[in-house]
């Protein structure tokens, strides 16, 4: 590799986005990437250095788990490189804002956000959380300071992994203590970092997104600590009259002294935070008819993140690419959806229109698919569809 000038830099700084414990974040072009904006972290000196070189690039597995973390609810990791005498983690550039700029400050008193909007953010960052703790990556920092909101669609995403780590079994022993007081569970002060410790994290977040207060508050770090170790919060629902039963059992049992007693994972928070599938196959339905198919495609692939074994959805998803003459994405998502639910007799139906579209060589498929969903028993909706194509399809021979 050719030696570059000394006075060479990768990154030409566009201003600061802010600072924090760990050094500042700055908005940079990354000139090896065709003047791409990007974001960097820079520590503040070489002792905040050191901790990164030790979470971070020290540590091949956490760096590779970092770098290949692909989910719409994280700011990925770009990987890291040197500035101004720094190693520095580089990071998408999300233009929006963090979720503290939008609530207000942390020991403030407000009015609590309105519940559709708080629970959609929380709903994101913890999609993100089953992304990370999928490939046992920690964040143990959890706040709305490294929640980021997205200006153009409002979709929350993490960010911020910086101290995150490998977890090795289902806590890590004593250590350095990580996080920010008012959202760190009661076993981070003694240095334990698990699953069930972000979500204690996320659940505080949660609190003050919908009460407008944090559960536990105190200008002294002592009295604070003992506070979380050793009170009951105030139920959500008696500082917020609009939060209903479901919602105020799910923040205090989030916020559990005992890991043992909070939710089991991220995924099974997220399918108790979950939005109702009926509804949200609707309002999918109207985004198609209204011909925002983008937009319905980004939320029906994100829903099968959450709804894996969910047919209505891979049928609108090939009904979508149907419609767009991509015929072999339609197959391949049909295909998808019967490794899911191998006896959904509409999806069959749906696999039967796929393989005819692609042309008469896929004619004895079709009539197969076809057969096979009449067996299993369409639906009335599609049931007629189904004989009449069959008994269209069955007399066509495939051609010499």
């Amino acid at each position: 590799m050719p030696k570059r000038d000394r006075a060479w830099c990768r990154f030409r700084v566009i201003r600061q986005l802010g600072a924090g414990a760990f050094g500042r974040t700055l908005l940079v072009t990354d000139t090896t990437k065709d003047d791409r904006q990007v974001v960097i972290k820079v520590p503040h000196d070489k002792d905040k250095e050191k901790a990164l070189l030790h979470e971070v690039m020290n540590v091949s597995a956490l760096r590779a788990s970092l770098e290949g973390m692909k989910h719409q609810n994280i700011v990925p990791c770009l990987g890291f490189d040197t500035f101004e005498g720094f190693y520095v983690m580089i990071m998408e550039y999300v233009q929006g804002r963090d979720l503290r700029s939008i609530i207000g400050p942390m020991a403030s008193s407000r009015k609590p956000m309105a519940m559709k909007r708080a629970l959609q953010i929380v709903d994101n960052v913890c999609s993100g959380l089953v992304a990370a703790h999928r490939v046992n990556v920690l964040h143990r920092d959890v706040k709305p300071e490294n929640i980021m909101v997205r200006d153009e669609d409002g979709v929350a995403k993490l960010c911020d992994f910086g101290i995150s780590t490998i977890v090795q079994s289902s806590t890590i022993g004593s250590g350095t203590v990580a996080g920010t007081f008012p959202y760190m569970a009661p076993e981070a002060f003694v240095g334990k970092a698990s699953y069930a410790a972000d979500l204690w994290s996320l659940s505080a977040t949660l609190y003050e997104l919908a009460t407008g207060r944090l559960p536990f508050w105190d200008e002294n770090l002592f009295v604070l600590k003992q506070k979380i170790e050793g009170e009951t919060p105030v139920a959500p629902q008696v500082l917020n009259p609009a939060i209903d039963e479901r919602l105020n059992a799910l923040i205090l049992k989030g916020l559990e002294k005992s890991p043992k007693h909070r939710f089991a994972s991220a995924k099974e928070m997220l399918d108790v935070l979950g939005p109702d599938i009926d509804q949200e196959i609707v309002a999918l339905r109207r985004l198609f008819q209204e011909d925002q198919e983008d937009e319905a495609e980004r939320r029906a692939r994100a829903l099968l993140e959450r709804f894996p074994t969910e047919p209505r959805l891979f049928m609108l998803l090939a009904a979508y690419f149907n419609r767009r003459q991509q015929f072999q994405r339609t197959e391949d998502t049909v295909r998808r959806g019967i490794a899911a639910c191998p006896d959904h007799a509409d999806l069959h139906f749906y696999l039967a229109l796929a393989l005819w579209n692609r042309g008469l060589r896929n004619g004895p498929r079709a009539v197969a698919a076809m057969q096979r969903a009449l067996d299993l028993g369409l639906s009335p909706a599609l049931e007629k569809t189904g004989r009449a194509l069959l008994s269209r399809w069955k007399p066509i021979r495939r051609p010499s």
